[in-house]
């Protein structure tokens, strides 16, 4: 689902599982805190509630030194 990135995708068709499968996985994910659901039925979404790390910009300078950029 991480690399799936900030838009998703369907979690069925990452994983293969069938209907009831995905429906337990996702619920079971929800009360464990990993994703947080918006939404109801069709329209429900998931989101990841990993925070996110902030990652430096790192540069290359003209000696090729690893150089980075706050």
């Amino acid at each position: 689902m991480l690399r799936e990135g900030p838009e998703g995708a369907n979690y069925a068709k990452i994983t293969g599982a069938r209907s009831a499968t995905v429906t337990r996985d996702l619920a079971d994910m929800v009360a464990n805190g990993a994703l947080a659901r918006a939404g109801e039925r069709r329209y429900t979404r998931y989101f990841l509630t990993i925070p996110l790390k902030t990652v430096p910009s790192i540069e290359i300078d003209p000696k090729g030194q690893l150089v980075e950029r706050v």
